[in-house]
């Protein structure tokens, strides 16, 4: 066999191989994107739900004129009240529009973030 011929088997096995590469980090990429999809939703909704349905423990807040929704979002989190600020924040950003009444309220860790919400804005 001469060189020129050794040099295209060569060729077409690291153009196999570069291929092959390529489409393994596709699949890894394609799984990762599914993963971590998957665990943003679990958390997600895990947030949105009661802290503790089985919770008989009340909790007072107050809330004071002027406190920002990422404010009240820390201070229920700081509490006991919710699982995450974070959640909170952007549900209430995006399910209501309404504004937070200021005033001390009593809540629990059974309460859902729609119940929360719900109540500081009547």
């Amino acid at each position: 066999m001469n060189k020129g011929a050794e040099y295209l088997k060569s060729g077409a096995k690291e153009t196999v191989s570069v291929h092959l590469l390529y489409r393994r980090i596709k699949y890894l990429l394609f799984f990762l994107v599914v993963l971590l999809g998957v665990s943003g939703y679990r958390y997600w909704v895990g947030a949105i739900e009661p802290l503790d349905e089985t919770s008989t423990e009340q909790i007072v807040v107050q809330i004071d004129r002027g406190q920002s929704r990422a404010d009240i979002a820390r201070k229920l989190e700081r509490e006991g009240v919710i699982q995450s600020a974070f959640v909170f924040n952007y549900y209430a950003r995006f399910t209501s529009d309404r504004i937070f009444v200021a005033g001390e309220y009593v809540f629990s860790p059974a309460q859902s973030l729609a119940s929360i919400l719900d109540k500081m804005q009547k």
